[in-house]
């Protein structure tokens, strides 16, 4: 690095190898730097648990909501004290033991499929 980078931009280099007894014999490859943004902290969810509740029978892509409010999606938040509002605009949600339900990049809990019992999820 001959400066500070400053925004999250592609370089394409194109590199050039010689051989030191003969320079007509020589290789060239392109090579590309990402430059990424730089993190000094992990991201951290605001509650360590979240509850939910959805109803049996509902339409895949539902909406899972607050347990005991009805009338609010659930939605996981986690936050990285690397931005001044501690919103991080490339953080993705998954959720990886369950197939019944699936996480939006906003945080939402959907269901993947029509629930047809009741019972507990632990995801």
């Amino acid at each position: 690095m001959n400066k500070i980078v400053t925004s999250p931009d592609s370089f394409l280099l194109q590199v050039m190898a010689t051989q030191v007894s003969n320079r007509r014999k020589y290789s060239v490859a392109t090579v590309e730097i990402k430059v990424i943004n730089k993190s000094n902290f992990p991201p951290y969810f605001e509650k360590g648990a979240y509850n939910g509740m959805v109803f049996v029978g509902q339409p895949q892509r539902s909406f899972v909501y607050q347990a005991g409010d009805p009338s609010t999606p659930l939605v996981i938040t986690a936050m990285d004290q690397d931005f001044p509002d501690k919103v991080n605009p490339n953080i993705e949600y998954y959720l990886k033991n369950s197939t019944d339900f699936i996480a939006t990049r906003d945080g939402l809990i959907l269901t993947n499929k029509v629930l047809e019992s009741s019972g507990t999820v632990t995801i």
